[in-house]
């Protein structure tokens, strides 16, 4: 049996990673710093989880499969027993280090953090996670298992006011890409998880409405598809892993892509195809952007991975598993219905997608050419007369 550890597990995005181990079978040693939460986590995870986990005692009785032990972070007692419960199962596969701390909230700008309250923040955020996996490394190496760091865009990205936080992120990522290129027999993530709905991320916006990000069970099921898939050590946005829902009973099936996605496609003469796409797009442009977007983020529970919006233009991007997007939109001239795009991965492939198209259907292909916000792309027209548009964004 697998066995896990998760910190901060007893609400948000720790417990919606937590469920979803739990529901595939894995023995789960889970942390927080509150008892009644962490012991209300651990009864609903044997609830809502597998038959295993459901066969459990409820409330009391001996828990084997999902072990909550409280504590913060910070104390080196507390890492110690999580350690003991894991070397007690026998083995430790996946340690995800999601327990953290925001700082004050409101944020402050980075001349007013005051020095004590950055030292938490690096303390709970850096050296609590690194002490920790530096503990967990000898079952991890046994077991060829993974660490995963919950992360941030503000570890690489200048947001006003996330400086503490950001700095501290960082700090880890970087510790976590070193670790990577130290530690052959084990595999080292760093995800970030985008905006969510949590209590984490309700302080950093103080009495502003988050009702529109996602909630954390919509992006949860990518830590599954990242066990599956196995990439290499490195930094990956977690949507990018969430399974395509089509199985889903309340599901629709917006986009599929069918084939091997561990094999390169291959042109009808054998050869490796030069400029292969990397994903594939559903834009579809609207009146109503507010009842579209609900629709795609509540009811087909697809999770929202980017967004803009301008004085004119607003838009949202839904993950429909690792390769294909819906992207739903309201430009400054609607003109409603819906089109295909392929992606590429950068401008070189885009311009041999282009010169391979064009030698084909001449005219019919309109100008590759860089556009207002900052991709290239050009449009096609299959038989059916079915608009096709190619584009990079790099």
């Amino acid at each position: 049996m697998p066995t896990a550890i998760i910190t901060g597990a007893s609400k948000g995005l720790g417990l919606a990673l937590a469920g979803r181990l739990a529901n595939a079978g894995w023995h789960l040693i889970i942390d927080a710093r509150g008892a009644e939460a962490l012991h209300a986590a651990a009864d609903k995870l044997r609830v809502d989880g597998s038959a295993a986990c459901r066969a459990e005692p409820v409330g009391s009785g001996e828990r084997v499969r999902i072990e909550p032990i409280v504590g913060d972070i910070t104390s080196a007692g507390h890492r110690d027993a999580l350690i003991r419960a894991a070397t007690a199962a026998g083995r430790l596969d996946l340690l995800v280090n999601n327990a953290g701390t925001l700082g004050p909230s409101p944020l402050p700008s980075g001349a007013d953090l005051d020095p004590a309250a950055l030292r938490d923040i690096v303390e709970t955020n850096v050296v609590a996670p690194h002490e920790l996996t530096r503990a967990a490394l000898p079952l991890l190496r046994a077991s060829h298992g993974v660490v995963v760091d919950i992360t941030s865009d503000a570890a690489v990205e200048a947001y006003p006011g996330w400086g503490g936080y950001g700095a501290a992120k960082a700090a880890t990522e970087q510790l976590r890409n070193v670790l990577a290129a130290e530690e052959s027999d084990v595999t080292v993530w760093r995800v970030d998880p985008g905006d969510l709905r949590t209590d984490m991320h309700q302080l950093a916006f103080p009495g502003e409405d988050i009702s529109d990000r996602p909630l954390p069970e919509t992006v949860a099921p990518g830590l599954l598809g990242l066990i599956e898939a196995r990439p290499p050590s490195g930094r990956y946005k977690l949507a990018d892993f969430v399974p395509a829902v089509a199985d889903e009973p309340s599901a629709i099936a917006v986009v599929a892509l069918v084939g091997d996605h561990g094999a390169e496609p291959r042109s009808e003469s054998g050869t490796e195809p030069t400029g292969a796409p990397v994903a594939l797009w559903l834009t579809i442009e609207v009146d109503d952007f507010d009842a579209a977007a609900t629709f795609y983020r509540d009811v087909v529970g697809l999770p929202e991975i980017d967004g803009w919006q301008s004085d004119d233009e607003v838009g949202s991007v839904f993950a429909v598993g690792p390769a294909a997007r819906v992207e739903i939109e309201r430009p400054a001239t609607p003109s409603p219905g819906a089109r295909l795009a392929i992606e590429y991965a950068d401008l070189a492939s885009l311009t041999t997608a282009y010169d391979r198209i064009v030698a084909r259907v001449g005219s019919a292909a309109t100008p590759l050419r860089r556009h207002d916000r900052g991709h290239s792309g050009f449009t096609i027209y299959d038989p059916r007369g079915t608009e096709l548009y190619l584009w990079s964004e790099k």
